[in-house]
This record gives C-alpha cells, structure tokens and sequence, in this order.
C-alpha cells in the first residue's frame, strides 16, 4: 500500500526519452520543411515555416511549465468557443477545393478542425473526472456521446471526414479507458461505422477515394498516392540525400503537408521512413506509460491518453496513406508536416504530455 506522504511527493523531472523522441521529429520537420520548398527558393514560405516552428516551440514549452490542473480553468470556454467557431467556419468560411474548412483570422487562414482536437482532449478529460462515479452509467455515456458527435459532425459537414473521424475516436479512445462499460462502446463503433460510411459515400471525392482503393474509381484520385509510392521507393535504403529528392519537383502535390512522409523517405531512405515510425512508437508507448502511471487521477490520466491516441493515430493515417494502405485523406504528420494551427497543437500537446510525465507521483509504478 502506498503512503498518503510518498504519494504527495513528485519525481520533478520530466521523461527524456519521451522529449528525445519528439525532438528528433521536430527536428525532421524542420529538414523536411526546408527540402520541399527548396526548388521554389519561396523565402516567405520557407520564413513562415521557420516562424511557426518558433511560435510552436513556444507553445510546446508553455504547455510544459504550466501545472496541468490550470488548464481546466479554461477548458469549458475553449470548449464552446471552438464549437462556435466551428459553426462560424460553416457559415464565413473561406472554400478551397470545394471544401469550407478555413477560417480567415487577420492574415492568416486556419482550419478550426485542429483546435478542436486540442480542446475536445481537454473538455472531455475534465468531464470524465468530474463523472467519474456515474461512468458505467448509461446516461453519462450518452452525454458524452453527444458531445464527441457533435464535434465530429460539425468537422465531416465541412467536409473534413478524416479530422472528423480522427475527433472522434480520439474522444472515444479516452471514454474507453476511463472505464466506461464495454458494450456501451462496442454499439458506438458500430453504428459510428455506419454513419461514418454514410458520411464517405455522401461525398463525391470521398467516395472516389474509397472506390479507387478498390480499383474501380478515377485514377486521378490515386495519382498523390502512386507518386509517393515512387517516392518511397526511389529512396532505397540510404535515400537520395538532403534536398536531393524529385518527388517534390511538382510530382507530389501537397508534398509539405500531407505526402511528407514520402519526401523523408525518397531523400533519407529506409532508414530516415523506419525512424520516423520508430519515434512514433516510442512516444506512444511513453504515453501509455504516463497515463497508467496517474490511474490515481482520472483527469490526467484521461489528458495522458487522449494526446498520445490523437499523435499515434495521425501519425498512422498519415504514413497508411503514403504507403497506399488506406484510401487517401488530408491526415498531417504530427510535428513534422507544414500546418500552421497543426503545428501549434501538436507542440503544445506534447509539451502538456511532458508535463504530465513531470508530475507522476513517486511510488506509481507500473
């Protein structure tokens, strides 16, 4: 049994191979940035990306130096602030692609989608705390539900299926560890899968996409993926060096964003695209480490697992999608990929997942 005096004592360092992992994809994000606007010599690109990865350090430093229970000063306006501004994006926001996921804030245009994943994490993570004794309880997982619904259908209505889906399994992958009852979940996943099926299919370019895979769609639907599948292949094991990839040369559109994962491995080989996977592993294993660690706290071990889910899932779909595994969809690559809001989510995240690490208590062991 574990004494009330070593459980008020913390260990007051944070988890180095956790920051070591993160900053060694900071650091690939920041190469690989650089590498694919290299052959348009775009200063103000390549300036804008210096300048969020510097915003986003900072956001990743803030959100390890504030105590974690802080954040749940702010978590229910950030929560109603980000659904109003989901709904205002449906009604002024600005199309690209025959998509409406922007929003114009001064300069700059940013997808609302991605401060939802920061704030559904967060919201959702001080509800089952505050529910804790109520949550095999049906009604409790059915206002929980509705919430994670809700977030998700105001981002697929966009359309943004992917941030949709990614939304809601995140909230889902939380509700499930909190120790909600099983076949409550297991219903969900079902009828979400239908009605995220219906969803696909209510969109022509999502529909195409999925039909693609299959080989029964239009073939422009599949051209990214089959360039980056030549990406990828291009780079052997060593790769074709930094900078020295041709995949960006106008072939891979996107190439900043979403085809990341294929510049990194046409230009630092088997090596560089096994190593990105590897620090990803790393991290969600860290992650699940810190939150078993805080069981004693649901709110941070809800926290804890929602961040390490969302970066593990992105970081799945994104390479699924450049490898030709999973029909392809706007999905980033958490901390590496050209994103200005994303960038600053993810950072912030992890540097909140740091802190977590920070302030296991003393005597938790797995």
């Amino acid at each position: 049994m574990i004494s009330e005096e070593v459980l008020r004592r913390e260990r007051k360092r944070i988890d180095i191979t956790l920051f070591t992992a993160i900053a060694f994809l900071i650091s690939f994000g920041m190469a690989a940035l650089y590498s694919s606007t290299f052959y348009s010599k775009s200063a103000f690109f390549t300036t804008q990306a210096i300048l969020t990865l510097s915003i986003g350090t900072i956001a990743l430093f803030i959100g390890m130096a504030i105590k974690t229970d802080y954040w749940r000063v702010i978590t229910r306006p950030l929560f109603v602030t980000t659904i109003l501004l989901l709904i205002l994006v449906l009604i002024k926001g600005t199309t690209i692609n025959h998509a409406k996921r922007w929003l114009k804030i001064w300069h700059f245009k940013v997808q609302i989608s991605e401060l939802a994943k920061a704030s559904i994490i967060l919201f959702l993570a001080d509800l089952l705390d505050e529910w804790e004794d109520s949550l095999k309880g049906l009604k409790t997982f059915i206002k929980l539900t509705i919430i994670a619904a809700l977030t998700s259908l105001l981002v697929a209505i966009e359309p943004s299926i992917s941030a949709a889906f990614v939304i809601f399994a995140t909230a889902f992958a939380m509700i499930f560890f909190a120790g909600t009852r099983v076949r409550y979940v297991i219903a969900t996943i079902v009828l979400g899968g239908a009605i995220f099926a219906l969803l696909v299919f209510s969109y022509p370019h999502a529909k195409n996409r999925i039909l693609g895979k299959m080989g029964k769609g239009q073939n422009s639907e599949l051209y990214q993926v089959e360039q980056a599948k030549i990406a990828i292949a291009n780079g052997h094991v060593l790769g074709k060096g930094p900078g020295k990839g041709l995949a960006k040369y106008n072939y891979l559109p996107e190439i900043s964003n979403d085809f990341i994962y294929a510049l990194i491995a046409e230009e630092f080989g088997l090596i560089g695209s096994v190593g990105i996977i590897l620090l990803f592993i790393v991290i969600t294993v860290q992650g699940f480490r810190i939150a078993k660690r805080h069981i004693l706290s649901t709110y941070k071990s809800s926290l804890a697992v929602g961040i390490t889910f969302l970066l593990s899932l992105e970081a799945a779909l994104h390479v699924g999608i450049n490898t030709g595994v999973i029909p392809p969809t706007g999905v980033v690559l958490p901390f590496v990929s050209y994103g200005k809001l994303a960038i600053l989510v993810h950072m912030f995240l992890a540097g909140v997942l740091l802190r977590l690490s920070y302030e296991i208590e003393e005597g938790i062991e797995l």
